[in-house]
């Protein structure tokens, strides 16, 4: 029986995926009921007409937030204790809430080789909810990096401001790669599609978006910059084994490298996991519409994709 969502709550709609799909929901012709969860102490603000519940985050408080709530989307980020996420999620069950969309967004986190500890963070909420079928249903998103966030952090192992490019293995072997805008498109469009998220429950739901290379990348980018960029090749398997070292001694970036290392090479542990047309995407079925990717990156280098808590960056 398909359902027609009625009602949304966002949890951390202000972040740098939770605007976007905000924005889609807002201009929806047929959208749900918009409420949007802060802390007590957030200033954020938000346009008519959403409706804003300021919540301490107690169990009782949650509850009140998610009664009559079809959908809880969550945007929150991997920082936040899990077990805070749990008492979340448990909270929406005990207040009739139909599905939870966790705060995937990314990599196959389900992937053996993302062991690290974003991935296994992200795995561990959905096995919480897998727990929980029955009680309510989940459907979690993977699109593997947002283009513009990871061309502008590094990520992709462009440096903007040196002009210099760390390609993993030959640099052309294809993964998939999604900007927020898209993403958001496709939240939308499941949630008011009965039949799309009637099909979605309890499943992953894969965004295959634009077909890349990392050399198809540089290409872009040296022909915005006009001017021809530094490039360091490594294999798949030396920058996964440098960025355990740098976990090993508290350094973050280390998980990064794995992510560039699994999602954009082929040899060793990096094998095809980045290329996301293989796992049956949802991008036709859900009547998305890719920009052209030229258009993505430039738009990304003049600054027409704003970071939040990032300032923007532009090719000098």
């Amino acid at each position: 029986m398909t359902k027609h969502v009625r009602s949304v709550i966002l949890i951390g709609a202000s972040g740098n995926i939770g605007v976007h799909v905000l924005t889609q929901l807002l201009a929806h012709p047929e959208r749900p009921e918009v409420t949007v969860l802060t802390r007590e102490e957030s200033t954020a603000e938000f346009p008519e007409p959403v409706r804003v519940f300021r919540s301490d985050y107690s169990s009782t408080s949650l509850e009140q937030a998610f009664k009559n709530q079809d959908v809880a989307l969550s945007f929150l980020n991997y920082d936040v204790p899990f077990d805070r996420l749990k008492l979340i999620i448990d909270a929406a069950i005990k207040a009739g809430v139909d599905r939870f969309i966790p705060s995937d967004y990314g990599i196959r986190t389900y992937h053996e080789r993302y062991n690290v500890g974003v991935a296994t963070y992200k795995r561990k909420v959905v096995r919480h909810l897998e727990e929980k079928e029955g009680l309510i249903s989940w459907t979690s998103f993977i699109c593997n990096p947002w283009i513009e966030y990871c061309l502008l952090d590094g990520l992709l192992g462009f440096d903007l401001g040196k002009h210099e490019a760390d390609i993993v293995d030959s640099g052309d072997d294809p993964f998939s790669g999604s900007t927020r805008s898209y993403v958001a498109q496709a939240v939308c469009n499941l949630i008011t599609d009965p039949a799309a998220y009637h099909d979605s429950k309890n499943q992953y739901v894969h965004l295959a978006g634009h077909t890349l290379t990392q050399n198809k990348i540089l290409s872009v980018l040296e022909k915005v910059s006009g001017k021809q960029w530094k490039i360091d090749y490594t294999k798949a398997d030396d920058v996964i084994a440098e960025g355990q070292k740098l976990i090993a001694v508290g350094n973050p970036w280390g998980m990064a490298l794995i992510v560039r290392a699994v999602t954009c090479g082929r040899t060793g542990e990096g094998e095809g996991v980045g290329d996301l047309r293989y796992q049956r995407p949802w991008d036709e079925r859900l009547g998305l519409k890719l920009n052209d990717l030229e258009d993505d990156l430039r738009a990304t280098l003049e600054g027409q994709f704003p970071i939040i808590h990032m300032p923007p960056i532009i090719i000098p």
